[in-house]
């Protein structure tokens, strides 16, 4: 399978996994189980340092102030507080690079896995840096704008009208079992590949670097690493309120477990709300 795993020529990138809130449901709505265990979930990102394209933020979360601002939206408080899934806000992602000495303005890209709010809300903090969408993500913000806050779709189209927003498309290049895929920094140790179905244009990152582990950030296809070890999909009431399409996202879970099957000695495969932190000890965390 061409690419995949090929590192002997990559650069050595540096990256850190940040947590910008959490929320608590039952594990029985986390993957398909009988079990009435309280799991705190956590809403994680990635800072991405690469030695000649700077930093790269994929899926910022939620921004400052989350918790104060969402009360101005009533559609997303109402469906949000209906289902058990409110996320509240940690700390937000300009706050933990304010306590790392990194100042804002040296964000130059942010990609989003997908376009739920609790992934990218916090772009409105980072007005100067460049957010990359596809093409099906695009066109999903616009079909759900009524759950997305004022401020956020404001950010967003001051991205536009300031050429700070890149759309593109999946190339039809194979990269390992993906039939298409998208190299973001030219050089394949930020490779983006298809995995709609929990949303429209949904996105799985594929961090590769010389001197550090192969990292496969998953989105929202599965909410843990025992889902993708057991090949369990999310929990039926949790996939009718929160999967796009059902079937399609039952299929990728299946796909990330055969791949977690031939590589888990080489892959840390890593779900966007991953319940245990300590999970990620293979890799470098900001707590």
């Amino acid at each position: 399978m061409p690419g995949l795993l090929e590192k002997e020529n990559l650069p050595n990138l540096e990256f850190f996994f940040f947590n910008t809130g959490y929320f608590q449901t039952r594990k029985f709505n986390i993957t398909w189980s009988s079990s009435f265990k309280k799991i705190r979930l956590n809403n994680i990102g990635v800072l991405v340092f690469h030695p000649i394209k700077g930093l790269l933020v994929i899926d910022p979360g939620l921004g400052i102030n989350f918790d104060k601002r969402r009360k101005k939206n009533k559609t997303l408080n109402f469906i949000t507080n209906l289902s058990g899934l409110s996320v509240k806000n940690k700390q937000s992602l300009l706050e933990i690079l304010k306590n790392n000495d990194i100042k804002a303005n040296k964000i130059e890209n942010i990609l989003i896995t997908h376009t739920h709010y609790d992934h990218f809300d916090a772009i409105i903090d980072f007005p100067g840096s460049t957010l990359w969408l596809n093409n099906k993500q695009e066109g999903f913000i616009e079909k759900e704008k009524k759950i997305h806050l004022p401020d956020v779709l404001t950010s967003l189209k001051l991205s536009k009208q300031k050429d700070k927003l890149k759309i593109f498309k999946f190339t039809k290049k194979t990269f390992g079992p993906f039939k298409k895929s998208f190299d973001f920094f030219g050089d394949q140790t930020v490779m983006l590949v298809p995995l709609s179905g929990h949303s429209p244009g949904q996105m799985g990152v594929i961090i590769s670097s010389k001197n550090n582990k192969t990292i496969f950030l998953v989105g929202d296809t599965v909410w843990s690493q025992e889902s993708i070890k057991k090949n369990l999909s999310k929990g039926m009431f949790t996939q009718l309120i929160a999967d796009y399409n059902m079937k399609v996202a039952r299929k990728k879970v299946h796909l990330l477990h055969l791949i977690y099957k031939k590589w888990k000695k080489k892959i840390l495969m890593i779900a966007a709300h991953e319940p245990e932190l300590k999970n990620l000890n293979e890799v470098k965390l900001w707590r």
